[in-house]
């Protein structure tokens, strides 16, 4: 069955691929190790000793549903709900079992992948012109790599006068504004996007004029 990808927080379905006839029942368990396995082929018992350099051998780990976020439905799927990356990812086997005690096990790799999240901005401001603007954006969480990007007004924020961007390690960003003036107000977003999926948040700039 190869790598799967989950997304943290979001549902996963794998359908148990093990086929034949007549099927009696099919179970799912996690974790994988070494074991004697049974395949139907065209009818006749096929038998295997499976050893550690055989990848496809996997053994009846620890049956499932353990939690109340998993399901093993009459079709043999199993949903997982609310995808936790330390609980959830790992090697999974599913066994179609036969009434006279015939097996086939095949086996996935789930992989779990951690959107980003930022740290809402805490308010918006209110500036007269000639004043200083610092917005920081952190990432508090978020699988590696990631890409952080500034936007003013739902456009790209490159080369606008008088502001920077700075970017400190993998999850922080700074947008300065050295001399703010009326061209400057609208509203900035800070965009965190990886593999998984994006966040964003939102604060907006409002300028005084001099003397207002």
């Amino acid at each position: 069955m190869g790598e799967v990808l989950a997304v943290e927080g979001q549902q996963l379905v794998l359908t148990c691929p093990v086929g034949g006839y007549p099927i009696h029942s099919r179970a799912w368990f996690k974790g994988i190790g070494l074991m004697t396995t049974t395949y139907l082929y065209l009818g006749y018992r096929v038998f295997f000793s499976c050893y550690k350099e055989f990848v496809w051998c996997a053994t009846e780990g620890a049956p499932l549903p353990v939690s109340l976020r998993q399901v093993v439905h009459k079709n043999g799927s199993l949903v997982i709900d609310n995808v936790q990356k330390n609980a959830d990812s790992g090697s999974y086997a599913c066994t179609a079992s036969t009434n006279s005690g015939d097996k086939s096990t095949q086996q996935v790799q789930v992989r779990v992948l951690v959107p980003p999240r930022i740290l809402p901005f805490s308010q918006d401001h209110h500036l007269s012109e000639g004043n200083r603007l610092t917005l920081t954006c952190v990432v508090t969480e978020g699988d590696l790599p990631l890409s952080i990007k500034w936007y003013k007004d739902g456009e790209p924020l490159d080369g606008r006068e008088h502001v920077s961007q700075h970017t400190w390690g993998e999850y922080n960003s700074h947008l300065g504004i050295t001399n703010v003036l009326p061209h400057h107000a609208g509203n900035y977003t800070c965009r965190a996007t990886n593999s998984a999926s994006s966040d964003q948040q939102m604060a907006a700039l409002y300028v005084n004029g001099k003397g207002s």
